[in-house]
Order: C-alpha cells, then structure tokens, then sequence
C-alpha cells in the first residue's frame, strides 16, 4: 500500500503542475496601473440623502435574460455594485446604454485566450466619484493562481460634509480560512480609518461556518450593521446551505431590503435596498 502510495504522489504533483502552467496561460493578471477604468460620467456632483442600490453578482453576463434584468434592476438606482463582471464587447455595451452613470471597474485578471477581457467589480453611480482605489488579495485562487479585487470608492453626500465609502467585495473562494481571513482583515484596515457612512457589499463567499464566523466578527468589529431581508431567499451553496451576498453598513438606515428572487438573469439572485444617510 505505501509502494502504491509513493508512486501516487509524483504523479498527482505533476498533474497539479501541469493544471497550473495550463491555468497560467488562460490567465493574465493586469499591471497595477491597468486594474482601474472607467467607463461613463456623470455629472452631478453628490449622491442624495435617501437614494437606492443595487447589488448583483452577474455571472459575468452569460445568461440569457441578463440584459433585460440589467436594465430592470438598475432603473432608479444610485449606487450599483456588480460583482463577476466580465468586460467583453456585449456587457460593455450594457453599460453604456445606462445613461447618467459613471462606473468605475476593478480588474482581477484577464482572459488571454478571448481578447484579454477582463473581469472583476464594478461599481457605479449617478454621482461622481471623489477617489477609487483597489486593493489585491494577497494569496490567490487555487488551481486557476489568479487574486481577487476589492474596489473602494468614495462619494459626496448632499446637505453633508461627510464621504461616503463604498467597499464592492468579490471575496476569495477555494481558499484556507487563514487566506480569507487575510483578504477580510486588510480590508478592514481601510475601512476603520473612515469616519463617515460605509457600504461594504457583495458577494463574501463565506461558504464554510468558521469563514461566516470570522466575517461576522469582523463586521461587528467595524461597528457595521448587517442589511436584513424578510423574505430571504439569497442564493446559497448547494451542500452546507451558506448565503453568499451580504449588504453591511455604518451610519445608514435601510429599508426594503429585497431579493429579487424570480429573475434568472444570473447564478446569483439580485439584492436592493433604499439607504437613508444618518445625520
């Protein structure tokens, strides 16, 4: 059994390096001055007190019904944070067709065998944006050996002498704990520095209880506030039943929190909320 064992073992090591040098060369990983684009503008200076969002993990577009849902979902809406993005002719044309938004997108890799398009967070909305910055996981994907982006940008509120930081989250998935743990706790770093209102949404993927549990430590750390659904049919992973997208918030009061449960437009079922500023 040992004799099998040891001939095993070579064998595995080098199907694992031959996985990852295949990987490598689907994958591209952008420079750091290459993660940031925008694309639109808007032209009005602050977001309002009360306005609404949305938050929506695309499955970078590849469903049939995702045009149709795009435009429903994001009808009325001034803040927009989109996760799985996947910037290919199409979903870029997507995003042109919405008038009076400005999105900024942050890259985690880029797909050298279709163009180079690339995919990550996107967040948009009908107010300028004062500054945007990312940040790139440090530890990376296994087996495809690519990170993940968490974008930060920060908006102007009206009647207020406060920003509002805003956090998009793509959240490392087959990973350790320690790993994810990494990529939440240099996050936070940005986040307790910021005295005014926070957003910090998307999709965590804690999909295992300790990963959930460490998330939740670190919000109540931050003095966030974790949005709640009446009906809440989030989407969740198949076997241990983990829900996946998340809304946490500091200084702001919600309301109709909904999950948009009956569009099939992504793997992923869409969140809104109406947000009031807090005084």
């Amino acid at each position: 059994m040992l004799y099998k064992r040891l001939l095993t073992l070579p064998l595995l090591i080098a199907l694992l390096s031959c996985s990852n040098a295949l990987f490598a060369k689907k994958f591209g990983i952008p420079k750091s001055s290459e993660v940031l684009s925008q694309h639109g503008e808007s032209f009005t200076q602050a977001l309002p007190k009360q306005f609404s969002m949305l938050v929506w993990n695309t499955y970078k577009g590849k469903k049939q019904d995702f045009a149709t849902d795009f435009k429903k979902l994001t009808k009325d809406k001034d803040l927009i944070l989109l996760q799985e993005v996947y910037l290919n002719p199409s979903y870029l044309t997507i995003l042109n067709e919405t008038s009076d938004v400005e999105f900024f997108m942050a890259s985690s890799f880029q797909y050298l065998r279709d163009f180079g398009h690339p995919t990550g967070v996107i967040t948009g909305s009908t107010a300028k944006t004062q500054d945007v910055f990312f940040q790139r996981s440090k530890y990376k994907e296994r087996f495809i050996r690519t990170p993940k982006v968490t974008m930060f940008t920060k908006y102007e509120i009206a009647e207020s002498d406060q920003l509002l930081l805003v956090v998009n989250i793509h959240a490392l998935n087959f990973v350790s704990k320690r790993k994810y743990k990494h990529q939440l706790a240099s996050i936070a770093k940005v986040i307790v520095k910021h005295t005014g209102p926070v957003i910090f949404a998307g999709d965590f993927n804690p999909k295992k209880k300790s990963k959930l549990k460490y998330l939740k430590k670190t919000i109540k750390r931050l003095g966030l506030t974790e949005v709640t659904f009446k009906k809440d049919l989030r989407t969740r992973t198949k076997f241990r039943r983990m829900i996946l997208d998340y809304i946490f918030t500091r200084g702001i009061k919600f309301s109709n929190a909904k999950v948009w449960k009956d569009l099939q437009g992504s793997d992923h079922k869409a969140l809104t909320v109406d947000i009031q500023i807090v005084p």
